[in-house]
């Protein structure tokens, strides 16, 4: 995932939440206003019924 500028604030993005199955980030979040992306499903991934107990946040 592409980590981007927050569309509200500007400021950068740090990752958040990663895939508990292939570790790569799923959502991330803007560390001036707390602003969170959508979660980027990985098709692959989603092919194994991945579970929310399976996401790894990061913070």
């Amino acid at each position: 995932m592409r980590i981007d500028s927050c569309r509200t604030c500007g400021e950068i993005m740090k990752e958040f939440q990663r895939c508990g199955i292939c570790n790569e980030v799923t959502r991330i979040m803007c560390l001036t206003c707390n602003k969170t992306s959508e979660e980027q499903v990985h098709v692959r991934c989603e092919t194994f019924g991945r579970t929310p107990s399976e996401l790894v946040f990061v913070i």
